[in-house]
């Protein structure tokens, strides 16, 4: 069921779908002795692995190992008080070309 609901401004959407009868879930082992790891993210047709650090670096993973430098180094900026930090990471999709991505970060003082 799929239904859309206007209310004011905003557009609401909610899907609902049922889970396959035998869904299956598996993990994968990426990289390992990472301080913070938040977040991993992969450009679109990209097979890079992007790792976000709650200190405020994005690395790119190579063999399950960050490299340096780090592709985005925001340390000075981040807060990682309380539940703060550099948390989320998202690459337009057409990164490729324009190199234009989002991250989410918590900067400042928190109180």
């Amino acid at each position: 069921m799929h239904r859309l609901a206007a209310t004011g401004l905003s557009l609401i959407s909610w899907l609902a779908i049922a889970p396959p009868a035998a869904a299956q879930v598996s993990a994968v082992h990426i990289a390992s002795g990472l301080p913070a790891p938040t977040w991993i993210a992969s450009p679109p047709l990209d097979p890079r692995l992007f790792l976000v650090e709650r200190a405020g670096t994005i690395r790119i993973l190579e063999n399950g190992v960050p490299r340096n430098p780090a592709f985005l180094d925001i340390r000075t900026q981040v807060n990682t008080d309380v539940e703060g930090g550099l948390l989320g990471l998202v690459f337009a999709p057409d990164f490729a070309t324009s190199g234009v991505f989002n991250f989410y970060a918590t900067v400042g003082t928190l109180f």
